[in-house]
């Protein structure tokens, strides 16, 4: 976990690493995602969890940049990519990131409120900095109880339904499961071999 802001960092400068931006704040020893906000002379910073407020204490406030990758919100996956910005950021922050949904108009057809998702969405900010993943067969269950996709770590999403599945790896259409065999979109890439491990021995390759 990153370090608490230092002492000698003006408040100029924390308005550079944390505005418009999100990180963790802890309170009572436990540290939730939270934005930075002023009310006239006042600084807050506000839990994007239960939308509490706290005056600002530097040494509370922890800029923090999550792993992003796939997320499990609720009933989906979303796939969160960091850009290059010529301005460094300090914490996260959607200016440097992109939002993907694989399958997306099957996800919004299932949930409306996905049509608005965006990186600064509380459900997907706080699915960053506290990601929950699922194994292969807890995932198969998921998809039969109505999840259009869900992720099994950082890499590797799975849709569809429990009887057949397409795979995406770093959001990118990769594969097919049908009837326990990976059916690659490209044979070669070697990659089809090592994503097996993740799939609790249920799935084996085409060729074998």
């Amino acid at each position: 976990m990153n370090e608490a802001i230092p002492k000698d960092v003006t408040m100029h400068d924390v308005w550079q690493w944390l505005g418009r931006g999100w990180f963790f704040h802890e309170k009572d020893g436990v540290r939730q995602p939270a934005e930075l906000e002023q009310v006239g002379d006042e600084r807050y910073a506000v839990s994007c969890t239960n939308g509490d407020n706290h005056t600002f204490r530097r040494q509370h406030c922890f800029p923090y940049w999550p792993q992003c990758g796939a997320v499990n919100l609720q009933g989906y996956a979303v796939v969160l990519n960091r850009t290059q910005q010529r301005q460094y950021r300090r914490t996260y922050n959607s200016r440097c990131v992109t939002l993907n949904i694989p399958r997306k108009w099957d996800v919004m057809k299932r949930n409306f409120g996905a049509k608005n998702l965006s990186a600064d969405s509380p459900d997907v900010v706080i699915a960053a900095f506290e990601p929950v993943y699922y194994t292969y067969t807890r995932a198969l269950g998921l998809l039969e109880a109505g999840w259009v996709s869900v992720a099994l770590n950082p890499y590797l999403v799975v849709a569809g339904t429990k009887e057949e599945q397409l795979i995406y790896y770093r959001s990118k259409l990769t594969a097919r499961i049908i009837d326990g065999r990976l059916v690659p979109l490209d044979p070669s890439d070697k990659r089809n071999q090592r994503i097996l491990k993740w799939f609790d021995g249920r799935v084996a390759n085409e060729r074998s």
